[in-house]
């Protein structure tokens, strides 16, 4: 999802780009796994605070063409029909690690993952489905001056089951950043609200409203 390929005189290349090296590292520690001992390095991108992951191999970029077009980043798909459920886990994975942000806002919790394909991202709401974990539904995006797509978790419960079904890449920024507010994630219920706001009427009852929300530290 971060990368690109590339064909010429001196060998045919698969490119990845991050701010992670240790991410760069696990991956092609995953291609050795499957393909041997390739070669590859990675290298610090000048002037930018971001690696290259750079892998040399014919066999890895026919493979990778046979399902994602080399014409445009829109127009690849998810080759769901070869996936198996570890297999779903590990594309839902490296989906989320690399396109996917954490936000933390007052207090709502959410992973989004951003795309300019819808049709890859609606076929990873279908695949968490059917992992089990709900996703909001895919909305548009143009923010970032070009048309985007973006596919969101949210909730306690979901959230948990992200973190136990699928998870983070391990000693990445984002499994420490989800680790830590997840250990510190707080469930509001409309109970406690209610409650909160009778007892703050009931001390100060002259208050207006938008000092009964501010004392009550309630969205």
């Amino acid at each position: 999802t971060d990368g690109y390929l590339e064909v010429s005189k001196r060998g045919y290349y698969i490119r990845i780009r991050d701010e992670e090296k240790e991410l760069l590292y696990y991956f092609i520690k995953l291609i050795r796994k499957i393909y041997g001992n390739v070669k590859s390095n990675v290298v610090k991108i000048k002037d930018k605070n971001a690696y290259e992951a750079r892998i040399c191999s014919k066999k890895i970029l026919s493979d990778i063409i046979t399902y994602i077009p080399l014409s445009s980043t829109k127009e690849w798909s998810i080759p769901v029909e070869l996936l198996d459920k570890e297999g779903i886990k590990s594309v839902l994975r490296i989906l989320t690690q690399t396109e996917g942000s954490i936000f933390v806002q007052n207090r709502t919790r959410m992973i989004e993952i951003t795309l300019a394909n819808s049709e890859a991202l609606t076929q990873a709401k279908y695949l968490f489905t059917i992992l089990g974990i709900p996703t909001k539904e895919i909305r548009k995006d143009l923010s970032g001056g070009w048309k985007r797509y973006k596919l969101g978790i949210s909730t306690k419960d979901n959230l948990e089951k992200f973190w136990r079904i699928i998870g983070f890449i391990p000693k990445t920024k984002k499994y420490y950043k989800f680790k830590k507010i997840m250990k510190g994630y707080k469930e509001y219920h409309k109970t406690n609200s209610r409650e909160i706001i009778i007892n703050i009427i009931r001390n100060h009852p002259f208050l207006p409203t938008k000092d009964i929300i501010k004392l009550g530290e309630l969205d």
